[in-house]
């Protein structure tokens, strides 16, 4: 017997992306670059940690010194963490609870600062039928 017989149809259409996906793959990859760019920072913050204290805050040099690079690691981490999840969210596959996982996503970018300005239109283009219909929620 041929293996396509027992192939179950797949229960998204193959249509071409829409509009919102384009921004939506924009929106990870500025995610993705800003997180990268926040954890250099932090980095060369605690490279130079007890001369910037010493220069801008007035504190002596060991007064808040393990306590900011807890805070910092855990910035650091924080950030790799959203920032890679930005990027490997790329690769769900498409169905309708992806449309879903997606969509929580921009939520998450659209209750931040910098990236509301490209997540909050996306989220109003996430819900046109053409985008629901290429994810199968139509």
């Amino acid at each position: 017997m041929d293996s396509s017989t027992f192939r179950t149809p797949d229960p998204v259409p193959d249509l071409p992306s829409p509009i919102a996906w384009r921004f939506y793959v924009a929106y990870c990859w500025s995610s993705f670059v800003i997180h990268a760019a926040w954890i250099a920072f932090l980095f060369l913050f605690l490279q130079n940690q007890r001369g910037l204290m010493e220069q801008w805050w007035e504190l002596g040099p060991s007064e808040l010194d393990f306590p900011v690079r807890i805070l910092c690691y855990y910035l650091i981490g924080s950030a790799a963490a959203f920032g890679l999840g930005a990027v490997f969210v790329l690769r769900l596959k498409r169905s309708p609870k992806a449309w879903n996982g997606h969509l929580v996503n921009l939520i998450i970018g659209a209750s931040t600062f910098v990236l509301a300005p490209i997540a909050v239109p996306t989220i109003f283009l996430w819900f046109r039928d053409d985008t629901r219909r290429w994810f199968g929620r139509a």
